[in-house]
């Protein structure tokens, strides 16, 4: 496909098309871009890539008091101008019920250079079930959450990586900038 006249006013999405307060990607001349509309009918429209370790932004949620975008990897925020409002740490909370009981994870993010993001998991767990009363099973079914748990935080990052190419951080997080330094005094002590 040829590119489109750049800087020519073209129809993108109608505003039916865009649910209030929800994040929508778009492909425009090869570059995706998130778009969406706040309360007010206002939209707003950034670089699809979190210019931290380039997540996609179309997945993450909207801000409605402040009408800015959280990005789904670090929760870090950026307003309608792509001016960075608040950083880490990023919290989930999942809830499953399952046969055996009730689980609930609670995963903190914490980034703390440019390419290096440390995740807490804190399991817990409400069992029901009388199996989960003997040692060896309740030892398996631990060690299986735990390694459950490691696996899904090591395909989300895989995920973020593979839908975007590696590129250098167009921002830095607080601690990041120490890092760095140490880093160069370190490689330049050698």
């Amino acid at each position: 496909m040829n590119p489109i006249l750049k800087g020519a006013p073209w129809l993108i999405a109608h505003r039916s098309m865009l649910g209030i307060n929800r994040p929508y990607k778009i492909t425009l001349n090869g570059s995706d871009y998130v778009i969406w509309q706040n309360d007010q009918g206002e939209i707003s429209a950034l670089d699809n890539i979190c210019p931290h370790l380039q997540a996609p932004l179309s997945n993450g949620w909207i801000c409605k008091s402040r009408n800015s975008i959280v990005c789904p990897y670090h929760a870090l925020e950026f307003d309608r101008e792509g001016r960075l409002l608040k950083t880490f740490p990023s919290t989930t909370l999942f809830k499953a019920k399952i046969p055996l009981g009730e689980l609930r994870q609670f995963f903190i993010l914490y980034p703390e250079t440019e390419n290096r993001t440390r995740t807490f998991v804190l399991s817990y767990a409400n069992w029901k079930s009388p199996l989960t009363k003997v040692p060896v099973i309740k030892n398996l079914i631990e060690r299986s959450l735990v390694e459950s748990t490691a696996k899904i935080v090591e395909q989300d990052s895989s995920a973020v990586e593979s839908l975007y190419p590696r590129q250098k951080p167009k921002i830095r997080l607080p601690k990041e900038e120490i890092m760095t330094y140490v880093e160069e005094l370190y490689y330049q002590w050698e």
